[in-house]
């Protein structure tokens, strides 16, 4: 996650990874067509389990995290993103019926809410969704309490490169 979204070609990919709105609001957009979550695992694990994730949402070894893997799909069926969320559920109770949620993508419910979003970075990753391998455009951000102002959520995304280009411009390469 070390590049910027300027360094891709696309302008489509370059607003898509810098926007700090919902996403899937904007991914609607782009893709003009709606999206439906797939929701493929959600568990709950003690914070300790997963030390990288839990420093993400600065919580101790001994509190509870929950962990959500999920497709946003076209009306096709075709994955539009593949993403992973990790929430603070025992810190901040609201996340957990978010989480668990399965129809609803998360975007759609948390877009009328004013939880600030802090981006960590964006860069390439593994389209992994259909052992293709080819590389995908990807971001990731923190979503923080509003009262509080600590994490509770911290969304990685990342987006199908047949939908949403993620080839780098010349200064990038």
């Amino acid at each position: 996650m070390d590049l910027t979204p300027r360094e891709f070609a696309s302008p489509r990919t370059q607003l898509l990874l810098a926007h700090t709105g919902t996403t899937t609001h904007l991914l609607q957009h782009l893709l003009r067509a709606s999206l439906q979550a797939r929701v493929l695992t959600c568990i709950r694990a003690p914070a300790g389990s997963h030390p990288p994730a839990a420093a993400l949402l600065e919580l101790a070894a001994d509190e509870q995290m929950a962990l959500r893997r999920s497709l946003l799909l076209l009306p096709c069926g075709t994955p539009a993103s593949a993403n992973l969320v990790l929430g603070a559920v025992d810190r901040h109770p609201w996340t957990a019926p978010l989480l668990e949620n399965p129809q609803q993508p998360l975007g759609i419910l948390l877009a009328n809410t004013r939880h600030p979003r802090i981006p960590l970075g964006c860069g390439l990753s593994t389209w992994n969704i259909d052992e293709s391998g080819r590389p995908a455009a990807a971001k990731c951000y923190r979503i923080l309490d509003q009262d509080r102002g600590t994490p509770a959520l911290c969304i990685y995304e990342q987006f199908n490169p047949g939908l949403i280009d993620p080839t780098l411009s010349g200064e990038a390469l």
